[in-house]
């Protein structure tokens, strides 16, 4: 039985360190130009086709506030406030 735990343990280890070695942290400043996914052309949503021509990102926002760990606030270029904050999973950075 001993054996068998540590064994898990052994295995979690490294099925964690092979995910962390994949994952790359997006860290992003007040300021910065964002580009957000379009979350209309991964699913359908009520009465909405998913685009196939429809562009994957939108925007460029701008990154105003930071909640928690990996949540972010935006706004849009004119100043406007987006209501509901977006997760950095969903966010690049914007170029010129």
């Amino acid at each position: 039985m001993v054996n068998a735990l540590e064994h898990l343990r052994v295995y979690h280890s490294r099925i964690q360190k092979a995910y962390s070695k994949k994952i790359k942290p997006k860290q992003f400043k007040v300021g910065d130009l964002v580009l957000k996914e379009n979350l209309t052309n991964t699913k359908a949503i009520e009465n909405e086709k998913k685009g196939r021509f429809k562009p994957n990102w939108i925007g460029p926002y701008i990154f105003i506030a930071n909640f928690g760990k990996d949540v972010y606030k935006l706004s849009s270029i004119d100043g406007k406030e987006e209501l509901n904050p977006i997760n950095f999973m969903h966010l690049k950075k914007f170029y010129f």
